[in-house]
């Protein structure tokens, strides 16, 4: 009897520290954060890091193929690009967005942004809310339609969460929205949607038409806080902040004396984002008949051209 009840005391005793190590070791757990599963094969199997997607954004069209030639084109030259980058590794994933897939992934994503984005008139206000909603939900490199690729810019490497270019104008940092790339639900994309909702929320909106770079920017510099002791310092190494810069040509003809300057109409034809330290161009920041800042000369855009 007495080995009996030890028995039974020691298998007893034994269930407690099970329960108590499963109970201690739940309570460390960190808690799943859902992610969008939606086209995985677009992750590199052996990548962390920014997901292989090319994401465009045209709310006045439903896919790439309703897009004027001279977009498609330049679209396609992007993803030729890429897909030739990336060639040995994965195929990128193509996410256009349309007015209905805007709608569906902001009403998911930031629904507070909706109908903001419902009553919004001004077609790039719109697609800045989009294009921010889509990179929090599924992250990958956003590319404005008429920004003309000339070579891939990606992470240099896996711990790289985070690309944009920057800009000074007037003495002030903003943040050209044309080239954006975020692995999923990224802090500084949604300290931008946070930033869109507040301006919205209290009819701050600017007559410059340059809100989404100046929300971008915002978005940064909030994110920045936990981080930087200023934000322009580039304090975080697994954000490319300052690597990348958009600067206008024709008014640095010191700079790339070597290229050729695009003779359009119009004040931005020759913007360029690039490398400074290593003297790479990687984007014109419109292709020549890509809008009425950039037209061909006669005035003709890629609206007016089959």
């Amino acid at each position: 009897m007495r080995a009996s009840f030890s028995t039974k005391r020691i298998v007893y005793l034994l269930y407690i520290l099970v329960f108590a190590s499963y109970s201690f070791n739940a309570s460390l757990r960190v808690p799943t954060v859902q992610t969008d599963t939606t086209d995985s094969s677009a992750f590199h199997p052996l990548q962390k890091g920014i997901p292989r997607r090319l994401i465009f954004v045209d709310t006045r069209y439903s896919s790439i193929n309703e897009l004027p030639r001279l977009v498609r084109e330049n679209i396609n030259n992007t993803i030729g690009i890429y897909s030739q980058y990336w060639k040995n590794e994965t195929k990128p994933n193509i996410w256009f967005l349309g007015d209905e897939a805007c709608y569906t992934v902001i009403q998911e994503q930031y629904p507070d942004l909706l109908s903001y984005y419902l009553s919004e008139t001004f077609g790039p206000y719109k697609s800045d809310i989009c294009r921010a909603a889509a990179l929090h939900q599924r992250g990958g490199y956003y590319f404005d339609n008429d920004l003309e690729v000339v070579q891939a810019m990606t992470a240099m490497t896996p711990n790289v969460t985070f690309i944009m270019p920057t800009m000074r104008y007037n003495n002030e940092y903003f943040a050209p929205n044309t080239f954006i790339a975020a692995t999923p639900r990224h802090v500084i994309i949604e300290k931008t949607l946070d930033v869109m909702y507040q301006n919205y929320r209290e009819n701050r909106t600017t007559e410059e038409k340059i809100m989404g770079p100046i929300n971008l920017w915002q978005g940064y510099v909030s994110a920045s806080a936990g981080y930087c002791t200023t934000a322009n310092s580039g304090c975080n190494a697994f954000w490319s902040i300052f690597n990348l810069t958009q600067v206008n040509l024709e008014k640095n003809k010191e700079l790339y004396s070597d290229i050729p300057r695009r003779k359009g109409w119009g004040c931005c034809c020759n913007y360029i984002i690039h490398n400074l330290e290593l003297g790479q161009i990687y984007f014109w920041s419109r292709f020549l008949g890509s809008s009425g800042s950039c037209r061909f000369k006669g005035g003709k855009t890629a609206d007016d051209i089959d």
